[in-house]
């Protein structure tokens, strides 16, 4: 079999979902694959007239070939220093320095709101003369949340004032008691002046004298956080997303970050549903709730710095902890809501990001973006976005996270010792926490077993790697829980973990990888076991399946995915000095020199 006959193969099991909604044109397979999208992405100025941005997109469309369905468009900069920013709604207090961004709108809002009339008029003209399609899909990424954009190494200072200094000024401006902001507290929309927002928050204590993450300022930058993203979400609102609403009735929208519903209840971790924002990642304290207006929730899923996790604890299954809890406290807010309407923001393997104050930075690995995606597939979320884009191989890594999350799918399970109060198959399908209760009964410990369905084995499809989510959603007895797979020939089971469930459950616990060689069966099924000795209560169990494409032995496509790159580099210089194996191209016994030269010889990316 060639190698794009096997790529069509392990590309020909994936379903349509997910929907990848990609920041740039995705490269390589990635191109080929029917679920990775370009956005459409105009930046807009003060100066762009609607027209112009219109009449820009509508081209891109058209140049594309995009039909109804494909069409996501990100509006980059909409309403900085207009809408948000005008220098008419600037703080007029003698303790502001000049322009002083406020949370005010009343002078932006008629501005934009008039842009946005005559943009979609232009775009409405367009569609009925060049037949262009009607969006399905309005994302915002103009990061108007006044108490963020922190970045290396202006970590104190936002919008260049310290927050409680803008606070004080807020406070001196008439408008502190006359002019209202649109705020959505639970999602009843209402005005309220700034004075009465922070009194209905029980006047939370703000001393501009003392840094915002002193102990007296922390309940008054929680507050502020929310209280700013809801009243820019409002404004957003009365601007943009009505107006696209009433224009194409079955689009949807959101903005970076920002149009999240958190309630702040309770979870059965003991945590509570609030958001830890990535720009926060030096304040290990910082969580915030507010309730946005748009359609869609998009949480940023970025790199968490060092502050935020335990240092004797994995990093990235901190972050990953911590990602969990921002997607649960958007699905599981308000009584709940479709996972199709979350959309998260992810970056893309290989794409570095500040996680220290010392201005380090650390990149996604290929693996870990697995298990960010597994995650995804496991709360049922069907599309997400990448950024920002990149090398051949930072996209082939993300089309095989992808494929091995989306690839596979249970299709089976029974309890084999104990008692369940319901079907298997549904509670452990998606984490939506319709646990599968299993009670021993009686009976020495509980035994479940799950069959998953992953890509058919053929020629030029090896087994390739593995890796098992375990979830419950409450605490159980202490006990041990072991996880095997059973071997397709002999019909024994291959131990693959054993963990404490105390220990590991609420929460989530991750096995891998491991080789799947012998496990999967010529139609691609796949047998997994759970045994305890304690009854259960489990809310997933997810197989993830990450096949490769076979090769002749002495090949120096290392990774199997059809061209020898920088990853197959990487694999090599990985195993240097070891003795035999795949890495051992010229087959003399030892990975060294001349396993190098030979696969620089056939460099083709």
């Amino acid at each position: 079999m060639g190698m794009l006959a096997a790529l069509s193969l392990v590309s020909g099991a994936a379903s349509q979902s997910p929907r990848v909604w990609a920041w740039n044109a995705p490269r390589g397979s990635a191109a080929l694959d029917p679920r990775f999208i370009e956005l459409v992405n105009p930046y807009v100025t003060p100066s762009s007239t609607p027209e112009q941005t219109a009449d820009w997109i509508c081209d891109r469309i058209r140049d594309r070939r995009l039909v109804e369905g494909q069409v996501a468009i990100v509006m980059l900069n909409w309403g900085r220093n207009t809408l948000v920013g005008n220098t008419a709604d600037a703080c007029m207090s003698p303790l502001a320095p000049p322009g002083l961004v406020t949370p005010w709108t009343g002078n932006g809002r008629p501005q934009m709101s008039a842009w946005m009339d005559a943009f979609i008029a232009r775009y409405a003209s367009r569609q009925q003369s060049g037949g262009i399609p009607s969006p399905s899909r309005w994302h915002l990424d103009c990061e108007l949340r006044m108490p963020a954009l922190c970045y290396l190494p202006q970590l104190e200072h936002c919008w260049g004032t310290d927050p409680t200094q803008m606070f004080a000024a807020l406070r001196q401006d008439a408008r502190w008691s006359t002019e209202p902001l649109l705020l959505n507290p639970g999602g009843i929309p209402t005005t309220l002046t700034l004075s009465q927002a922070w009194s209905a928050a029980g006047a939370p204590a703000c001393d501009p004298s003392l840094p915002r993450d002193h102990p007296v300022n922390r309940g008054w930058s929680r507050w502020w956080d929310g209280m700013t993203r809801e009243a820019v979400d409002g404004a957003l609102e009365a601007t943009f997303y009505s107006k696209v609403r009433a224009a194409w009735p079955g689009t949807r929208c959101s903005e970076f970050a920002q149009t999240l519903r958190l309630d702040g209840g309770a979870e059965p971790d003991g945590g509570l549903r609030e958001y830890v924002d990535f720009e926060w990642w030096d304040r290990g304290w910082m969580r915030s709730t507010w309730t946005g207006r748009g359609d869609l929730q998009s949480p940023a899923l970025y790199l968490f710095g060092t502050t935020f996790v335990d240092p004797g604890l994995d990093f990235w299954s901190e972050n990953v902890r911590l990602h969990r809890a921002n997607i649960d406290a958007c699905l599981h807010s308000y009584g709940g809501v479709d996972p199709s309407t979350v959309t998260p923001w992810l970056t893309m393997p290989g794409v570095a990001l500040p996680y220290g104050t010392d201005g380090s930075s650390r990149a996604v690995t290929d693996d870990e973006f697995l298990r960010m995606v597994a995650l995804l597939r496991g709360r049922g979320i069907d599309e997400f976005m990448v950024w920002p884009g990149g090398t051949e191989d930072q996209w082939e890594a993300t089309v095989r996270g992808v494929r091995a999350a989306w690839d596979v799918s249970l299709v089976d399970a029974s309890v084999v010792r104990g008692t369940a109060g319901e079907s298997p198959v549904p509670a452990l399908r998606r984490a939506d926490r319709r646990s599968l209760s299993v009670d021993t009964s009686g009976e020495p410990g509980v035994e479940l077993r799950a069959t998953f369905a992953t890509p058919a084995s053929g020629s030029g499809i090896l087994a390739g790697r593995g890796w098992i989510a375990i979830e419950g959603t409450r605490m159980m007895a202490a006990g041990s829980v072991a996880v095997a797979a059973r071997v397709v020939d002999g019909g024994e089971w291959r131990s693959l973990a054993t963990f404490e469930l105390a220990r590991s459950l609420p929460g989530e616990q991750w096995i891998g990888p491991f080789p799947m060689d012998g496990l999967v069966a010529a139609n691609g099924r796949v047998e997994l076991r759970v045994t305890a000795n304690v009854s259960l209560s489990l809310d997933l169990l997810q197989l993830v399946r990450d096949p490769v494409i076979g090769l002749p032995p002495g090949s120096p496509d290392l990774n199997g995915d059809g061209r020898i790159a920088g990853a197959d580099l990487g694999i090599l210089l990985g195993d240097w000095g070891k003795q035999g194996g795949p890495s051992d191209i010229d087959r003399n016994g030892t990975v060294g020199g001349g396993d190098l030269g030979v696969l620089l010889g056939a460099w083709a990316p």
